[in-house]
């Protein structure tokens, strides 16, 4: 298993619950970070709402380190949404 680390994500304004930066009419940017990983096979994650089903390759992100407020998306929409964010930034706070 290989865990993504300091992820931002581009949302609507609406569906930002932490801090974000305008980027243009109705977009901002998320900027605390997300983990994420690939699945291996298909199965089920545990979210705050009850369970999310999830195919091979789809994309597990964990708002939360411990892997809790869990969530999964396909590859498209997980590529579209998010992005690598500068490593050395995440580890010098």
């Amino acid at each position: 298993m290989s865990i993504i680390t300091a992820i931002r994500s581009r949302s609507r304004k609406n569906h930002l619950p932490r801090p974000n930066e305008f980027v243009s009419s109705g977009v901002y940017v998320k900027s605390a970070p997300v983990w994420a990983e690939v699945a291996e096979k298909a199965g089920k994650i545990k979210t705050n709402e009850g369970e999310t089903a999830y195919e091979a390759g789809d994309y597990l992100v964990y708002n939360n380190e411990d892997g809790t407020d869990a969530y999964a998306m396909s590859p498209e929409r997980f590529k579209s949404m998010y992005g690598p964010a500068d490593i050395e930034e995440k580890q010098s706070k």
